[in-house]
């Protein structure tokens, strides 16, 4: 539901990233595995009660899927 007015939010910044990405060697996949690996480290983050931090790096995770 709320979906669709957040796309129009966040559409326009994640096409632009994605257009700085295309002229480089840079694939899909490692922007995945990058995120994915990125997200891990909210984890400890976590443990270690720094939260802002930890919301950070998933807010970085969740930009990099």
């Amino acid at each position: 539901m709320i979906d669709a007015q957040l796309r129009k939010v966040i559409d326009p910044p994640l096409a632009s990233i994605a257009q700085s990405l295309h002229g480089t060697n840079i694939t899909a996949n490692q922007v995945t595995i990058m995120g994915f690996l990125l997200g891990l480290t909210a984890i400890p983050l976590l443990m270690q009660h720094h939260y802002l931090a930890a919301l950070a790096i998933i807010v970085l995770n969740r930009i990099a899927d």
